[in-house]
């Protein structure tokens, strides 16, 4: 606690007896607030800080173009594929690294933005409709690395996230003669 808050004024026995009980559940999340400190758990996780608040962000996007997403060391990469038989494209359309759609499916330009609560899309190779935090909770995925999740989104709907790829309604198709790639790239 010390080494995330910087001094431990203000920190006494109860506040410890708080993070411990949290550390001690069997499941679950939670956060304790502390004076300067937040302890956030997320399954098996736990994460000492001095609290985020979550900051939306919100950005059209170039096509071909690379775009950073506030908060984090990564940048989505989009990039125009108009003759896929020519292309060195794998067999498959989508892996864990790139997603590709179809982009006579999208409608109005292309904005990308971090993920809202509430937010659900139709992802490929899912049945049905499904809201994000559920993919988020099958994925394991910690909260504090969900407020800055980037998504990106035509003038109607949700037409990628990170990791869990392309929605099925724009997904690219052995017919699909113009693609967008978009993948995920650390910046320096």
């Amino acid at each position: 606690m010390e080494l995330a808050a910087g001094d431990t004024r203000g920190l006494g026995f109860g506040h410890v007896a708080r993070v411990l009980e949290l550390a001690s559940r069997a499941r679950g999340s939670g956060r304790v607030q502390l004076p300067g400190l937040e302890v956030v758990r997320s399954f098996d996780e736990m994460r000492f800080g001095l609290g985020r608040e979550r900051r939306p962000f919100i950005s059209y996007v170039n096509v071909p173009g690379l775009t950073r997403v506030p908060g984090t060391n990564l940048c989505i990469s989009l990039e125009m594929i108009e003759k896929p038989e020519t292309s060195s494209l794998p067999d498959h359309v989508y892996n864990s690294q790139m997603g590709c759609i179809d982009w006579n499916r999208l409608s109005g330009p292309l904005k990308l933005r971090n993920w809202q609560p509430g937010d659900q899309y139709h992802p490929m190779g899912v049945p049905a409709t499904i809201k994000i935090k559920t993919l988020f909770q099958q994925a394991r995925i910690p909260v504090w690395e969900r407020t800055q999740w980037p998504v990106l989104t035509d003038s109607e709907s949700i037409v990628w996230t990170r990791r869990f790829g392309a929605a099925t309604a724009v997904a690219a198709w052995a017919g699909s003669s113009k693609i967008l790639a978009v993948s995920e790239v650390e910046s320096r």
